[in-house]
């Protein structure tokens, strides 16, 4: 708890319980104890000042105000530790429909459901059957609440949660599941249909979003028509109240008119094309130009004169920089976190709604763009280079492990090996690498195709002492997770191109013979002499010529003794006789 903020009615703010906690920390952590465990009722510290936050500027009624509730500590101390055990078991509790408040789940994750749903709505403009959507706002019970009825010094009310209280978020998702459990048993009794966006992906009926949620099912009356007693049943039940001025409704393009006037009228919401503004898509600005504008001409809309790289003043103070944010990094790892999330929570239901749409018959790390696919997982789809080159495939099975492609290897994939054998045996993925039915390195296997320093790297790499699939892993976080965006930003986007280089170079020098690393310090030169210099030489000329085709003779693997034997004969034939 922060120590000096909004102090509660005995006026004794957090301060200076965490200052005398050597002095009253047994007293209090009894009178806890004793209240959860039912011997003292929580009512004599249950006071609580409400103070009016105006949400609008001059604010007339009390629609136009949030109460907040300050609580004395010692309540705010007891709900926290009720609403610490309760989260626990949330994830059993509520449906996979709520995403707020839940442990494990992001708000963000009903946001790109309703992304594809709405896409989905979109493509659709053939069938019998269109497509609904309403968006429903909930009035708080707080609302409602008459002016004369808080002129009154002390109260005790008869409904709403407190804004501030930490166990009142848990509480209103737990009222809220009520609704959903409604939902659910019509689309069970078939009175509500909902709508399936793939074959093999989850039906959705519903999202919520903590207080607000979005509907989906066909556009039949008869549906709509449900949906309205569900929506009766739910406010007598909870005493809230759907604000018809904030809800909507969103339709596919092949409800017919009459249907689409019956379900305007029904429902009695406004009409919109999309809900773009609800969900928060991104409105596509270059933000780092605007911030550049403003740095330099001292108003985004002008240019002024930029005398150095963007880029540069992004860097840090001790690199150079100016330590500004780089916004084009920041929305990568945004977007980042999402695909890791849905790689690394395959139960979730955000997953199996791409899943179903996506890559049906496999997982994130194969899946394809698609045709037609939404700009939500064209975002997402494109983000995955940021784990090709930063993530770290750790070894089970190596079944799933691409020894030739996938990050797996510390230092870099290998680089020096026997391509007859590898061709002739088939070596494709990491189990092949493996003796059968163990988790041990076929080590003669390894030392026969490998040069002995990749062969040593490989078979340091520890292996799984339990049978496990192959699982990628974030190497940069101790646990090899990657839920926090900074952690990504950390992330220099580099070429790892350039540490593959060093690992074979620093190979060649650990391991090869006087000759061998005399060919490639010659090769180097001569490579490096040809691509600056082109000074004329014949032999130069050569290099230059068939640079490219060396580099890609090198980077496929092929075995070093034949690069400089190529290398030789090019030269050799490019010289002049009497040379």
């Amino acid at each position: 708890m922060h120590p000096t903020k909004a102090p509660g009615a005995d006026g004794f703010p957090a301060l200076f319980y965490q200052r005398f906690w050597d002095v009253i920390g047994d007293d209090v952590a009894e009178f806890y104890l004793q209240i959860l465990h039912g011997l003292v009722s929580p009512g004599i510290i249950n006071h609580t000042m409400i103070v009016l936050i105006p949400k609008v500027k001059k604010a007339v009624n009390a629609t136009q105000f949030r109460p907040i509730s300050l609580c004395i500590v010692l309540f705010n101390i007891v709900t926290k530790v009720i609403a610490n055990r309760l989260k626990n078991i949330l994830p059993d509790l509520i449906c996979e429909s709520q995403s707020a408040f839940v442990p494990g789940r992001m708000i963000t994750d009903n946001a790109l459901i309703s992304y594809e749903c709405f896409h989905f709505m979109k493509k659709r403009t053939n069938g019998r059957n269109g497509t609904m959507a309403p968006k429903l706002d909930m009035s708080k019970a707080y609302d409602r609440i008459e002016w004369s009825f808080l002129s009154s010094e002390n109260f005790v009310p008869n409904r709403g949660l407190r804004q501030g209280d930490p166990l009142s978020p848990y509480l209103f998702i737990l009222c809220g599941e009520m609704f959903s459990a409604l939902i659910n048993r019509s689309i069970a009794s078939k009175a509500l249909s909902g709508i399936k966006i793939a074959r093999n992906a989850p039906v959705i009926s519903h999202l919520l979003f903590a207080d607000d949620s979005i509907l989906f099912g066909r556009a039949p009356v008869q549906e709509a028509e449900c949906l309205k007693e569900i929506l009766v049943t739910y406010e007598r039940a909870s005493g809230q109240v759907v604000n018809l001025d904030k809800s909507m409704l969103s339709v596919s393009r092949n409800v017919q008119q009459t249907s689409f006037d019956e379900l305007k009228h029904l429902l009695g919401v406004k009409v919109v094309e999309s809900y773009d503004k609800y969900l928060g898509l991104p409105t596509i600005i270059d933000i780092n130009s605007m911030i550049s504008n403003f740095f330099w001409g001292g108003d985004v809309s002008q240019k002024g004169m930029h005398w150095t790289k963007w880029n540069k003043l992004c860097k840090n103070k001790l690199e150079g920089g100016l330590g500004f944010r780089d916004f084009k990094a920041f929305n990568i790892a945004l977007v980042a976190k999402n695909w890791w999330r849905i790689y690394s929570n395959p139960e979730a239901l955000v997953a199996q709604v791409f899943k179903g749409v996506y890559f049906q018959s496999g997982d994130m790390w194969g899946a394809k763009k698609g045709y037609r696919p939404s700009y939500a997982w064209s975002s997402i789809h494109k983000s995955a280079w940021v784990f090709q080159r930063g993530g770290l495939w750790r070894i089970g099975n190596g079944k799933r492990i691409n020894l030739w492609t996938d990050n797996w290897l510390p230092g870099g994939a290998p680089t020096l090996f026997r391509q007859d054998v590898v061709e002739e045996l088939n070596i494709q993925v990491v189990s092949n690498l493996l003796e059968p039915d163990t988790s041990r390195w076929h080590s003669e296997l390894v030392e026969h195709i490998f040069h002995p320093g990749t062969a040593r790297r490989i078979m340091g790499v520890p292996l799984a002492t339990q049978a496990r699939d192959d699982f990628l892993c974030w190497p940069f976080t101790m646990d090899g997770s990657c839920q926090n965006v900074m952690v990504l930003l950390s992330f220099s986007f580099e070429d790892k191109t350039v540490h593959g280089l060093i690992d074979l170079w620093v190979a060649v020098l650990h391991d090869g013979d006087a000759d061998f690393i005399g060919m490639v310090q010659t090769l180097c030169y001569a490579l490096w002499e040809a691509r600056n210099r082109r000074s004329g030489n014949a032999a130069a000329d050569c290099l230059a010529r068939n640079a490219s085709t060396y580099a890609d003779m090198v980077w496929v693997d092929e075995v070093p003794d034949c690069v400089f034997h190529v290398v030789a004969q090019d030269v050799l034939a490019s010289m002049p006789p009497d040379a």
